[in-house]
């Protein structure tokens, strides 16, 4: 978003893995896969310590998926989970990747 923003430089492609893309975690953590790599308590732990103000979690570069313009942006690449559900952390999260692209 930053390179999209400012105009350069021109990315040819994202690579996420694990990505957060949005801090609201009643949206993006699934239950469904506590314990593959990532916990709830965890996530919550990394929010409170590394964005300690409430408001610094709606911010376009921390929560994506909350900014609402993704047009513009290369194409994403990212593993698909175990479990075999296409999802970018939330629902609609990867089919609002796949639309920015």
């Amino acid at each position: 978003m930053l390179a999209r923003d400012r105009g350069g430089p021109r990315l040819a492609m994202q690579v996420l893995v694990y990505p957060v893309t949005t801090t609201d975690l009643a949206v993006g953590f699934d239950g469904d896969y506590e314990g593959f790599f990532l916990y709830r308590d965890e996530l919550q732990w990394h929010q409170d310590n590394y964005l300690p103000d409430p408001s610094h979690r709606t911010e376009p570069l921390v929560s994506p998926l909350d900014h609402g313009d993704l047009g513009g942006l290369p194409p994403a690449l990212g593993p698909e989970p175990r479990k075999g559900r296409n999802t970018l952390h939330g629902p609609g999260g990867g089919a609002l990747y796949a639309e920015a692209a």
